[in-house]
């Protein structure tokens, strides 16, 4: 689903550990979580909001993440590479600056805004806001990252 960050993190893509396994760093909405309010996977909910649906714009906030931020999270790895860390140590402060970034994107998201059906159905007793992509906060407090070998299904 990321692509975009996948194409940013590509450099880290192909990391080898001290045992030589190969690894890769994944960031974004993992599968295995699910929505506080209704249980639906919260994956599902992030592809939606970032692509769209025949009824809702798309709002592509991993691109945005990746595009503001990528350089800022190479940088990250290559620092902690540079002062003597290892492969997981420099995903893993990858991976921690990249959630924040991703976070941060998501609560700041306001264009398109939502449609006036929208706006009456999220708000609650449990929910005055209005953010296009924050409705009780599951999708942006479900997202993570993992390190796991190359072209391994996850769960780290």
């Amino acid at each position: 689903m990321a692509s975009a960050i996948d194409i940013v993190l590509e450099p880290l893509m192909n990391l080898v550990d001290e045992s030589g396994t190969e690894l890769e760093l994944r960031v974004g909405t993992l599968e295995g979580d699910t929505a506080k309010h209704g249980g639906e996977p919260i994956v599902v909910r992030a592809v939606a909001n970032h692509y769209g649906t025949a009824t809702q714009p798309p709002r592509p906030f991993y691109t945005a993440a990746a595009e503001e931020h990528g350089e800022e999270w190479c940088q990250t790895a290559a620092d902690v590479l540079a002062k003597g860390g290892s492969i997981r140590q420099a995903l893993g402060a990858t991976g921690e600056l990249a959630v924040m970034d991703i976070q941060i994107v998501i609560d700041e998201w306001q264009t398109p805004a939502n449609s006036q059906k929208t706006i009456k159905h999220k708000r609650n007793e449990h929910n005055r806001q209005n953010d296009p992509l924050v409705d009780f906060g599951d999708m942006r407090d479900a997202q993570a990252f993992e390190i796991v070998p190359k072209g391994s299904k996850g769960d780290g």
